[in-house]
């Protein structure tokens, strides 16, 4: 859910600061829950989901059911696609800037 969250953050350019300020926590607490060091609760979903304007279920959107063999600790990057991951989504909007700047 985390690199959900960081996904959709990032697509609109608000900070960690700023996402946390609309929905009342830290950057710090955001950022735990960007790196999965803390797991979100059900109640923090609705005002995440409500910020950038999707609806709860995107958290939730190609999760795997289960990763067999997976240790208790594992990196959730590794299962992130790679148009899902932060250096694509830099590219993305660097091209894009480019792209109107013409």
């Amino acid at each position: 859910m985390g690199s959900r969250l960081r996904l959709r953050r990032t697509l609109l350019g608000l900070s960690q600061t700023e996402l946390g300020r609309r929905v009342g926590l830290t950057f710090q607490q955001i950022q735990k829950y960007e790196k999965g060091g803390n797991g979100i609760a059900a109640s923090r979903l609705w005002p995440l989901a409500d910020v950038p304007d999707v609806p709860v279920s995107f958290f939730f959107d190609d999760m795997p059911a289960a990763v067999p063999g997976a240790p208790e600790s594992f990196d959730p990057e590794a299962l992130m696609p790679p148009l899902g991951r932060r250096e694509t989504l830099e590219l993305v909007k660097c091209y894009s800037l480019f792209r109107n700047s013409k």
